[in-house]
């Protein structure tokens, strides 16, 4: 790495994860007020930053039509659109490309919920296995599986973490991932093997 590549790291760190101070825009802080003296309606303020957040079959949904009536276009300069998510269930392997997935405690879900490892548990990676980025892992919830798939080699699925019964027959072992030591489940010798011809 260059000096130039720590100084982006440590940029990236200190915008992303150094807390700072709050800021109040006072100019926004009197509109707020000013619009809140005037409705004759019940207490309630306009949107924050042009977007109204409305629940639709139990889920959050930001709506900016209605924010684009009271505040005028949202220009690009002020509004961000999520184009696109990747998942990547297997750490190192190829990502699957979702147009909404749900989040769970840790993130995205199962998003690098499982790894390869050699013969002594250690993770392997695409500096090691460059090949890894070949196997197109896709999650598919409704039939609580995981599908690797690779060109020229059959489709293997294995249970999803939630199911009960591959747990309680499946082997916990230790691993490791970056030097961190972890206890994973064993996904078989099937998988195992899929993954040793491959």
């Amino acid at each position: 790495s260059t000096f130039e590549d720590c100084q982006k790291f440590l940029s990236f760190v200190a915008e992303c994860f150094v807390m700072k101070p709050v800021t109040v825009n006072r100019a926004r802080l009197q509109e707020l007020k000013a619009a809140r003296e005037s409705s004759d309606g019940p207490d309630e303020l306009p949107p924050v930053n042009g977007f109204i957040k409305e629940r639709q079959n139990g889920v959050e949904k930001s709506s900016s039509k209605a924010s684009q009536q009271e505040f005028g276009h949202v220009g690009p300069s002020h509004g961000k659109t999520l184009t696109n998510i990747y998942v990547y269930p297997v750490k190192s392997c190829a990502a699957f490309e979702v147009h909404d997935w749900p989040v769970g405690p840790l993130g995205l879900l199962y998003d690098r919920g499982w790894m390869v490892v050699n013969g002594n548990g250690v993770c392997l990676s695409q500096k090691r296995e460059s090949r890894l980025c070949l196997i197109r892992p896709q999650v598919h919830l409704p039939s609580n599986k995981l599908f690797l798939q690779a060109s020229g080699m059959d489709t293997i699925s294995v249970p999803l973490e939630d199911d009960v019964s591959f747990h309680t027959s499946s082997q916990m072992c230790h691993s490791k991932v970056c030097g961190d030591r972890v206890e994973t489940f064993d996904c078989g010798d099937e998988a195992a093997a899929w993954l040793s011809l491959f």
